[in-house]
């Protein structure tokens, strides 16, 4: 089996532009986490299915593992510093910010355009990662900006 080195897997997928997504959920001792991810996509129209992908030793797939819910913020051009914020080990990273509770207990962040609630309807192994499946049960949206995208290891905006 041929093994190609890390760093070189990185550098060919920074080539593949990616939206970027905040995932939130709480944990099993009521702590809220979350994690920024550029692996999040639409599955299904019906049922409306969203997939995440999430490092499976990352304390926000243990959490949507454990409380069986999600939410999914879709970051924009106004959101990079969120983003940046939920992608380090910050311990703090819900400090200072508006969010309510899901109907199943997740913290939904307000300072987004768009969020999705998910219940987790499938959870699957992908190597490192945890690729967890959402069953999309509310979706809050308010006015859009642009969106951001992630290339070649940075945010770029893109015009509407």
């Amino acid at each position: 089996m041929v093994r190609i080195q890390p760093e070189l897997f990185r550098d060919a997928l920074s080539g593949l532009p990616a939206g970027v997504t905040v995932i939130t959920s709480v944990d099993s001792a009521g702590v809220f986490v979350g994690a920024t991810v550029s692996a999040f996509m639409s599955l299904s129209l019906d049922p409306p299915l969203v997939l995440a992908s999430v490092a499976a030793s990352a304390r926000t797939a243990l959490a949507a593992q454990s409380s069986g819910a999600y939410a999914a913020h879709i970051v924009g051009a106004k959101h990079q510093d969120l983003a940046m914020r939920f992608a380090s080990s910050n311990p703090d990273k819900f400090e200072g910010l508006r969010y309510h509770l899901s109907a199943r207990g997740v913290p939904v962040l307000e300072d987004f355009d768009i969020s999705l609630e998910c219940s987790l309807y499938a959870e699957h192994p992908g190597g490192d990662h945890t690729i967890l499946v959402g069953l999309v049960e509310a979706v809050n949206m308010v006015e859009r900006g642009p969106p951001a995208v992630w290339y070649d290891r940075s945010f770029h905006n893109l015009k509407r």
